[in-house]
């Protein structure tokens, strides 16, 4: 059944959600800071960076959250389920591998720097 709020509510929530979430200003206040050019003023660099950030973001949330949507209402045979449990454990497992593939290489690179 679908809300009756629209999807205006739904993206507000989000956004007060983040916005309200402590670690994403403490991650904009201590990452992005090694990225701003010398001669910039910082406040402006800062919250440019900050901005462009928040919206490459959000447009990769908007996009997972429109293939996902497509994927499960995605024309199927009435009764069927969008994806059988086997296809649902080889899609973890496939995650799963990229993550640890991820893992290992942030490793390497790493232990190469010691």
């Amino acid at each position: 059944m679908p809300d009756a709020r629209g999807p205006a509510r739904h993206l507000l929530l989000g956004f007060l959600c983040t916005a309200g979430n402590p670690k994403v200003g403490l991650f904009l206040t201590v990452f992005l800071p090694q990225f701003l050019p010398a001669t910039q003023p910082s406040a402006a660099a800062l919250t440019l960076l900050a901005a462009v950030y928040l919206t490459i973001g959000a447009l990769w949330l908007l996009l997972l959250t429109e293939v996902g949507v497509r994927i499960m209402t995605a024309d199927r045979p009435a009764g069927r389920a969008a994806f059988t449990p086997l296809a649902a454990r080889l899609g973890n497992g496939a995650a799963g591998l990229v993550m640890l593939g991820l893992a290992l290489t942030l490793l390497m690179r790493t232990a190469a720097t010691w």
